[in-house]
């Protein structure tokens, strides 16, 4: 049976540690705009800390998807996964209501997507790129999930660029379907259908 990826308006942040989250009525773009900063480094002496800049190379290459309108190959998806990991960017998990088999952003999306507009305009992120990711659960076949997300992700972008007239430049699309299962005990569970954004600025 094809993947049915009905999302309700609920936020998740994640944070380095561990994931938190954040109650339905508090949702909002200051509380988007809180959980997108960079967060700041305690000092330690750990040998495994991330490096407090991204590196040139990595940096390099994530300049050179800002505002493609081709999909993203199957090596260039593991490598901006790596570097989000690496460098354990600010990200959130935003669950966006999508009807059946469909990649048009429906009215039950409007209301989340609205405040993710309001805050990626915030001034602190005039100069930040935000990986725009679509994530889906393990129903359905891989193929199809994952042109699923990465359509859905490009509406995402799409409606970021029309509404609120942020750069294309700014935003990367990405579909990962499957691959990145959020509970991967749990192939099927909700919470693996998800948009994942990330600020790819350290």
């Amino acid at each position: 049976m094809r993947l049915r990826w009905l999302f309700s308006c609920a936020l998740a942040v994640v944070v380095v540690g561990g994931p938190a989250a954040i109650a339905q009525d508090t949702v909002n773009s200051n509380s988007i705009v809180d959980a997108l900063k960079p967060k700041k480094k305690a000092l330690t002496r750990s040998l495994t800390a991330p490096p407090s800049g991204i590196k040139r190379a990595d940096r390099q290459f994530i300049n050179g998807l800002r505002g493609s309108t081709r999909g993203i190959r199957f090596e260039e998806r593991k490598q901006l996964a790596t570097i989000v990991k690496d460098y354990e960017l600010a990200s959130i998990d935003l669950e966006i209501n999508f009807d059946y088999d469909s990649d048009r952003i429906s009215a039950r999306a409007k209301p989340a997507l609205v405040q993710l507009g309001i805050a990626l305009r915030d001034d602190g992120f005039k100069d930040a790129v935000f990986l725009v990711s679509g994530h889906t659960d393990a129903s359905g076949t891989d193929a199809y999930n994952l042109d699923l997300s990465e359509r859905r992700a490009r509406s995402i972008v799409g409606f970021l660029e029309s509404t609120f007239s942020i750069e294309k430049s700014q935003l990367i699309a990405v579909g990962y379907g499957e691959e990145q299962l959020k509970k991967p005990d749990q192939p099927e569970a909700a919470e693996n259908r998800r948009v994942t954004i990330v600020n790819m600025t350290k």
